[in-house]
């Protein structure tokens, strides 16, 4: 058993951005072709520090952890849309498009996508409920890509998203997959998830639990779950 993630406490959103960049263009030199990236509020913003220049960065394809379904009334909202938007222009036309009229294919497609390519690098934000991508409450570790219905509450935080009801999301297999996984931890109500990635025990009740086995998970913490922990 791996000896659990590492912990970096920060100041400040801003330093935390810049932290979580470098892990992101460091993890880029694998020769594994995707990186999967979070588009929730704790780690969109920080994108544009990436230096789309780095050596790693260059023969790389990005793509949203997960995706909505239906597609949002504005394709600006889709998780894609705003993906390509907080990325450096240099960077934007290597987001992954993710067609989700047929959610069934989409997911074989996705999934097979990730076997063949690899994901380099997987940054993900903290549910407070301990949701990862999609992966929310009552998902094992065992669990592939796939359509899941959004918890009422999370989809309220969500914005105008509307008529989207579901997402198409990496599940926790397909994450942990990845030669490096960054956790960002931003926000309240995210003591109880933290530290049962971080001291565990696993379950299915809390999904983030699960990354506790990886070999290179770098969680990233700033905010209310800073002072706590």
């Amino acid at each position: 058993m791996p000896p659990g993630p590492s912990l970096q406490f920060f100041p400040s959103a801003h330093l935390l951005g810049d932290q979580l960049c470098a892990e992101i263009e460091k993890g880029s030199a694998a020769e594994r072709r995707l990186i999967a990236l979070a588009v929730g509020r704790s780690t969109l913003p920080h994108y544009a520090g990436l230096d789309p220049n780095a050596a790693g960065l260059q023969d790389k394809l990005f793509l949203p952890v997960d995706e909505l379904v239906p597609a949002p009334a504005s394709p600006r909202n889709s998780f894609s849309g705003r993906l390509r938007r907080a990325l450096p222009a240099e960077l934007s036309d290597f987001v992954h498009e993710i067609a989700v009229q047929d959610p069934a294919r989409a997911s074989r497609r996705l999934e097979n996508c990730v076997e063949a390519a690899g994901l380099a690098v997987c940054v993900l934000g903290l549910g407070p409920d301990g949701h990862v991508a999609f992966n929310q409450p009552g998902s094992g570790p065992e669990t592939r890509t796939r359509l899941v219905e959004i918890l009422p509450e999370n989809l309220d935080r969500l914005g105008e998203v509307a008529p989207a009801t579901h997402a198409l999301t990496l599940g926790l297999a397909s994450l942990l997959s990845a030669e490096r996984i960054v956790l960002v931890v931003d926000g309240a109500g995210k003591r109880r998830a933290l530290e049962r990635v971080i001291e565990g025990p696993e379950g299915s009740d809390l999904p983030a639990s699960f990354l506790r086995r990886h070999p290179d998970c770098r969680v990233l913490v700033v905010g209310e779950a800073a002072r706590r922990v």
